[in-house]
């Protein structure tokens, strides 16, 4: 199986890694260089480690996090990988079936 790295944060010894094992499924990972030691990260924990690297402290218990699922709920997904690019076809299938009965 072959995995995409989306991004990558380098902060020696770590480097955190999001992969992308499909198309709509992301992982967060982060490995010690020196002891090559991979841990598996939760998204708050990766969001953390990107903080870190853009104001440079560790201590800050404070991660913003921003919970869209609420506005989601109600609306369709995508659920294929060969439906990326088709968004607007998508769409328009899913508010036709609406007003049609």
């Amino acid at each position: 199986m072959a995995y995409d790295v989306a991004e990558a944060i380098v902060l020696p010894p770590w480097i955190a890694l999001a992969i992308c094992a499909r198309p709509d499924i992301r992982e967060y990972v982060r490995v010690n260089i020196h002891a090559l030691l991979v841990e598996e990260l939760i998204v708050a924990e990766h969001f953390q480690f990107k903080e870190e690297l853009v104001d440079g402290s560790a201590n800050c218990n404070f991660v913003l996090e921003l919970n869209f699922e609420p506005f989601n709920a109600s609306f369709p997904c995508l659920t294929l990988s060969k439906s990326i690019g088709n968004g607007v076809e998508f769409l328009n299938c899913h508010l036709f079936c609406k007003i049609v009965p």
